[in-house]
């Protein structure tokens, strides 16, 4: 009988010898990382099947998709429905292996919708969505609850909003961190917003390596390969950085020391959150060592109390993301001041204004030439000395000197609103030119100039802007001239009036070709003509 075990067990051959964990990239969410490192510790443990259970919380990229349009008004669901598969599509477009089907059995994913969702804080904004994980065996890895209405005033949510939300949870859902700065597809706001988010080429190899490593577990419990465990544990010293002042155009170079006293290894990506900064890329660092992060502040376009941020990605559990401040006090060699500030309005008679170079002593600028680039117009330079305040360093009014420019521009600028720079060559060599832009309007404006709806097949809205700053004015109505465009606006009195032009999904197939006629209530300016454009399939 003995004999017999020995011949089984010989058969079966020796338990596979453990191996190390597969590393996940820096850059991912808490929730992945810690899933991660629930299915090793089951692995290193040779607990199978409780690996297999842990496993099903990392990402896959055939996703099953609940969605819940169900208190979506009628006329909205189609927008949102294509707001969704925009949004599903940037990803498949750079992700070729992932797929999106629509299913209520066992979703990956569920979307739904809110009339409103409550603040979470007092004072905070209502939230424009929640996004939460769930570790339930019946339940999907990722669920998101989108407000119907969103920001101050609850304005209605608009499809590019929705797009945002869905393309958001995809990010999260293959483990990506939650951007800082919102742009690109892992970020979101709960401000009201026209933009849409944008995949992001390093989105995908990220997204690749987290599945990468879920793929590489999946494999090892179903091979029954016991895993080594132990994660890595990030130091940083300093974990924040303060220069001594320094003057305009100096450089600063620093390090921050980064260590790792965890069991496997550290993996650290650095991203700088402004131009003046650089700073090395990557660090891999092994268990019980340190490297140095290398880093530059150049202060030559910035002055006065300059605060950025270092974000560091890591791959550390429990420290995935960190920001080290950065600080200096930077005194500025010039300045260009104006009175007027950077928004100016242009009569038929056109418009004058003046630009200030305050020079600080021993700075060594001095103007060789100036011309001014946009708009028809005339400068004048002559040496200056007086009071001026400087709003944006937060400066009362004091003695400076330097050069007084006067600019005149022509009154037969188009309506619009249009860019005017002030060119000042130097013989400074590290600042050979400097410039001063306006914007000059003219009259109220249209921004976009056209409403361009694209391919349209169902409902769907578009945002116009009709602007002019610090002079309010009232939309008394507008009028379409095709009868499945209308225009939605506010009644009150205002220097910017956000309106939504509403296509009703009704019109025949071709191409639309319309006008919509703004009136206000400005006598000098009593209609505004807005092209709009479409294609309907």
């Amino acid at each position: 009988m003995l004999s017999a075990v020995f011949m089984v067990l010989a058969l079966q051959g020796p338990d596979p010898k453990p191996i190390a964990a597969p590393v996940p990239p820096a850059g991912l969410n808490e929730h992945y990382y810690q899933k991660v490192q629930a299915v090793v510790a089951e692995l290193a443990g040779k607990n199978f099947l409780a690996a297999s259970r842990e496993a099903r919380g990392l990402p896959k990229v055939h996703l099953r998709v609940h969605w819940d349009d169900s208190a979506v008004p009628a006329s909205q669901r189609a927008e949102y429905v294509e707001a969704r598969d925009r949004a599903f599509g940037a990803w498949k477009r750079f992700y070729s292996a992932v797929s999106f089907t629509i299913a209520r059995e066992s979703p990956d994913l569920r979307f739904s919708f809110a009339p409103t969702l409550p603040p979470s804080a007092a004072g905070a904004l209502p939230p424009g969505a929640v996004h939460f994980f769930s570790d339930g065996v019946s339940e999907p890895r990722l669920e998101t609850v989108i407000a119907l209405a969103r920001g101050e005033g609850a304005r209605r949510t608009e499809a590019n909003e929705v797009h945002n939300e869905v393309s958001y949870a995809v990010s999260a859902y293959f483990g990506l961190v939650s951007g800082p700065v919102f742009g690109p597809a892992n970020s979101r706001t709960d401000q009201s917003t026209f933009a849409w988010t944008t995949v992001l080429p390093g989105h995908i190899n990220l997204a690749r390596g987290a599945v990468a490593v879920a793929e590489e577990l999946r494999k090892r419990i179903e091979e029954k390969v016991p895993l080594i465990g132990g994660a890595p544990q990030v130091e940083l010293d300093p974990a924040a950085y303060t220069a001594r002042p320094i003057l305009q155009g100096e450089k600063i170079d620093f390090v921050v020391q980064i260590s790792n006293v965890g069991a496997s290894d550290l993996l650290v990506r650095a991203e700088p959150d402004c131009g003046c900064l650089s700073v090395q890329p990557s660090l891999k660092v092994e268990a019980g060592t340190s490297q140095l992060l290398r880093a530059r502040l150049d202060s030559t376009e910035f002055v006065g109390d300059l605060r950025k941020r270092i974000f560091i990605y890591t791959n550390d559990p429990e420290r995935h993301f960190i920001e080290i401040p950065v600080r200096v006090q930077v005194e500025p060699r010039f300045r260009l001041l104006s009175p007027v500030g950077r928004m100016l309005l242009v009569g038929e008679r056109g418009a004058s204004f003046d630009v200030f170079l305050a020079v600080e002593p021993g700075a060594g600028i001095e103007p060789t030439e100036v011309t001014l680039d946009g708009l028809p117009g005339t400068v004048r330079q002559e040496r200056w000395s007086g009071e001026i305040a400087d709003p944006e360093l937060g400066e009362p009014a004091r003695p400076r000197s330097g050069y007084k420019f006067s600019i005149e521009l022509a009154g037969d600028v188009p309506p619009g609103r249009h860019a005017s720079t002030l060119q000042i060559a130097t013989s400074h060599p590290q600042f050979p030119v400097l410039r001063y832009t306006v914007q000059a309007q003219k009259g109220i404006v249209a921004l976009p100039i056209q409403v361009y709806f694209g391919e349209v097949r169902h409902a769907k809205r578009a945002p116009l802007l009709l602007s002019r700053p610090g002079v309010p004015f009232k939309i008394l109505k507008i009028e379409s001239s095709h009868p499945n465009f209308k225009a939605e606006f506010g009644p009150e009195e205002a220097a910017e009036h956000r309106v939504a032009v509403q296509y009703d999904g009704r019109a025949d197939a071709g191409d639309v070709s319309a006008t919509l006629t703004v009136h206000t209530s400005d006598p000098s300016q009593p209609k505004v003509l807005v092209p709009l454009r479409a294609v309907v399939r």
